[in-house]
């Protein structure tokens, strides 16, 4: 549920309690991309329409979802920031989400502080800086950074009823993953996270761009 304004065609107004819905392949490929490779339960406390919740179903995991109000992908309502985290059992599990980008940074932190297990997000591009979150990244360095190739459009909850498919196409602004499991040491890894079809639909392009690199060194490269 993050970002407004990222659809080509329609400009929202900001959505009631921050709700905008990540489509079903960006959920998808945050767990076939190898990143979250333990299969432990994953709980999403922003689930909204519940894509995460499908996604880490679909691949394996035991999962569900939790929001502030009630919608379809929640199993219950809890605030977050002032309840006690929804658990399966006294085990290890994954919080995974698309958190509201107003605060994305006190999500991370909580989620963090919470030590529950590994941590993946769901966030705009530019969450990868500034220099408040760079304190977080230094508090809490992150295991992955993955940016999705493809812009997912991500309207709010309520318009997609109105919109069907529709309302996810035409994204126009750049989303990332950002994962932190404290079991893996090192740097941080930084990967792209391509679309299905979408890597090679555009091989033209960039042969395109090598042909011009060409022609303005007179053809020595």
């Amino acid at each position: 549920m993050n970002a407004p304004n990222n659809n080509r065609r329609v400009a929202y107004d900001r959505a009631e309690d921050e709700w905008y819905c990540e489509p079903d392949w960006a959920a998808d490929l945050l767990f076939r991309s190898g990143m979250l490779q333990d299969s432990l339960p994953v709980w999403d406390p922003a689930a909204g329409r519940g894509a995460i919740v499908r996604a880490a179903q679909r691949a394996g995991h035991h999962a569900y979802g939790t929001d502030l109000v009630q919608r379809g992908g929640a199993v219950g309502t809890l605030d977050f920031f002032r309840d006690a985290p929804r658990r399966p059992g006294p085990g290890r599990l994954i919080i995974a989400s698309n958190p509201p980008f107003n605060v994305a940074l006190e999500w991370a932190i909580r989620a963090l502080q919470l030590d529950l297990g590994p941590v993946a997000l769901i966030v705009q591009l530019r969450f990868l800086a500034g220099l408040t979150r760079a304190h977080l990244y230094d508090e809490f360095p992150p295991a992955f950074e993955a940016v999705f190739s493809d812009r997912p459009s991500m309207p709010p909850g309520s318009k997609i009823e109105d919109l069907g498919d529709a309302a996810f196409s035409g994204g126009t602004i750049d989303f990332a993953c950002v994962v932190w499991n404290s079991d893996r040491t090192g740097p941080t890894i930084s990967r792209k996270l391509y679309r299905e079809g979408s890597f090679t639909a555009v091989r033209g392009r960039y042969a395109a761009a090598k042909k011009r690199v060409r022609e303005w060194a007179g053809g020595d490269v």
